[in-house]
């Protein structure tokens, strides 16, 4: 379930006030459509749950297809600005990541 036999992306958010990017990240996931390509795994914490003053947590998306993993994210992408905590954290997609960390 992993590469180079899975395809991954690591939607990452991280906010000042703790459990502000693990509610993000909830609500980004409640929000979006449900598809049977696109396993999610998450919201959790980062490995490194606080760092530089700021709390950081992680949903990871996995896919048995390229295409699957892209499209799923291009029907819900608009979904990360509009989400009302969208203001309180800092988020970033990381499609095939390098690291999971």
């Amino acid at each position: 379930q992993l590469p180079p036999y899975t395809y991954l992306a690591i939607l990452r958010a991280e906010s000042i006030q703790a459990g502000d990017a693990l509610n993000y990240l909830h609500q980004f996931l409640q929000g979006c459509q449900v598809d049977a390509h696109v396993s999610p795994l998450g919201p959790m914490p980062a490995p490194m749950e606080k760092r530089a003053g700021r709390y950081r947590a992680q949903l990871i998306l996995n896919a048995h297809t390229r295409s699957a993993l892209h499209q799923w994210l291009s029907r819900n992408r608009h979904m990360l600005s509009q989400i009302p905590m969208a203001r309180k954290v800092r988020w970033s997609l990381d499609i095939d990541p390098q690291e999971v960390l």
